[in-house]
């Protein structure tokens, strides 16, 4: 930019009227309230203003006896004439720079530079201005920021920020990993939040926006599951506020954040499951001890009142039926305690040989299989099994009672067959007795579950509940298999590796 000088006149009054206005220039530059600088190409400093002087805490003859350098800390003599020929090339811009004050401390200032011309001389008007100020809020914000963004990698959450002037989206990089899509896909805008939405949940979660955005909630909060690119849904909790609002008081901007509380959610089905367990264990342990205590009851007050008047063998049959009745409680608290120990009691592996196990409940059974007329069939070579041994006794032990108790008169041969392949080891115990169809047999392994065909047979009906607890914690299943003539086989397999 070029400025001439005023062309002579023989005008008084004109004259006059430009000393004014340069008079009112000069007053203008020196009451500015930024910084103003007029540079010479060799960089000596040739005007200054009060706030330049202020500013630098120098007079403004010593600011007139120094260069550029002097001041502005980034801007060294060998930079000078390429800064010199861009701004004369450009006409001028705008800058951020450090200028050092007379007592050495450093500030940032923004600058802006113009290349004039005034009558044959070139200079560089700065207009500067100091922006401490400024610089520490951004600062602040960034360390703000930066805080927040670690605190969501530390939690996983997934921080969201809706337009909702223009109905954009800013997805966080934790939100979108945390349902398997990459910076690609944010960038594609393939991720479209009510098209992720479980259909069973997308009706109240758009809801729960709805009446955030309308005022009638504080808060906005809601749990829903959401698609992960891999097809798998995941439960989430979203949390989210109105942050600003237009002239009208509507809503411009919603942030908020979504976390993963899939495990939480399994967990609370897991403690549902468990506390309806709880409630029919407690239900089935009193409607079972209700039957012998009830008998008890009644034997002992009958004797009561009319034990003198019996016969020997009469209360030898009263006394018998209160033995048994009593025998039957005993039992079924043994085997709640049994169960219970199976669901509490930690593991001690070691490798258990299976025919060991196998001839210790041979002779255990033997008077019970020998009265029935009954065959155990044992493997030739049974495998040894990494395993707890007091625990694969009780399993054993419970499947054969189950099979001598359940098979009816038509059972005549108890098998034990194993197999294995490379990672786990299978075991079978088959009867040839009265069998089970097999929509019977669901449920069979649960607490205090019997066979409807067992009406007067003694036992708990916690015998496979235990199998079934005991071989889960070995990390095995348990299962049934139906021969299509009688008898049923009770399965179970045990992990070579646990």
């Amino acid at each position: 930019m070029s400025f001439k000088s005023f062309p002579e006149t023989d005008s008084a009054e004109e004259e006059q009227s430009r000393l004014a206005e340069l008079q009112l220039a000069r007053f203008s530059l020196e009451n500015a309230g930024d910084t103003i600088f007029w540079i010479g190409r060799d960089a000596r400093l040739f005007y200054v203003n009060q706030a330049a002087c202020r500013s630098l805490g120098y007079s403004r003859k010593e600011l007139l006896s120094m260069t550029v350098h002097d001041i502005d800390a980034l801007l060294p003599p060998e930079k000078w004439l390429d800064h010199w020929q861009q701004m004369k090339l450009i006409g001028g811009r705008t800058i951020e720079s450090v200028h050092r004050s007379k007592d050495g401390k450093t500030f940032p200032v923004e600058i802006s530079v113009n290349y004039l011309e005034f009558e044959g001389t070139e200079f560089h008007c700065s207009i500067v201005r100091d922006i401490s100020d400024r610089k520490k809020a951004e600062t602040q914000l960034r360390e703000s920021e930066e805080r927040f963004q670690l605190t969501l990698d530390a939690t996983s959450d997934g921080m969201w920020d809706r337009d909702l002037v223009n109905d954009t989206v800013y997805y966080g990089t934790n939100w979108a990993s945390s349902l398997g899509y990459d910076k690609e896909d944010l960038k594609a805008n393939r991720i479209n939040w009510p098209e992720l939405l479980h259909p069973d949940d997308r009706e109240q979660a758009i809801a729960a926006v709805n009446a955030h955005l309308e005022g009638r909630t504080p808060v906005y909060g809601a749990e829903f599951r959401l698609l992960c690119k891999n097809g798998v849904w995941l439960w989430i909790q979203a949390r989210g506020k109105v942050v600003s609002w237009d002239e009208q008081g509507l809503p411009v901007r919603f942030v908020g954040t979504h976390t993963d509380i899939t495990d939480r959610k399994s967990a609370e089905e897991e403690l549902n499951m468990r506390s309806e367990e709880i409630k029919m264990f407690a239900y089935s342990v009193a409607h079972d001890l209700k039957s012998p205590a009830v008998s008890l009851h009644g034997l002992a007050d009958r004797l009561r009142k009319k034990g003198r008047e019996f016969s020997e063998d009469k209360c030898d049959l009263y006394y018998s039926r209160l033995l048994g009745s009593a025998e039957q409680i005993v039992a079924l608290v043994d085997k709640i305690n049994i169960f219970i120990a199976a669901k509490e009691q930690l593991l001690c592996l070691e490798n258990v040989s299976l025919a060991e196990v196998l001839q210790l409940i041979r002779e255990e059974f033997n008077t019970r299989l020998e009265l029935g007329g009954i065959r155990l069939q044992v493997p030739p070579r049974p495998p040894f099994l990494q395993a707890d041994r007091l625990a694969m006794v009780r399993v054993l032990r419970n499947l054969i009672d189950n099979a001598i108790k359940y098979g009816g008169d038509k059972l005549s041969e108890i098998t034990i067959s194993c197999r294995e392949d490379e990672t786990t080891h299978f075991v079978s115990v088959r009867d040839d007795g009265v069998g089970l169809r097999k929509e019977e047999s669901r449920g069979l392994f649960g607490a205090f579950k019997r066979k409807k065909t067992s009406f007067g047979i003694c036992g708990t009906g916690l015998g496979l509940a235990i199998v079934k607890e005991i071989i889960e914690q070995h990390g095995g299943e348990v299962w049934t298999e139906h021969d299509s003539r009688s008898g049923i086989a009770f399965c179970f397999s045990v992990p070579k590796a646990f």
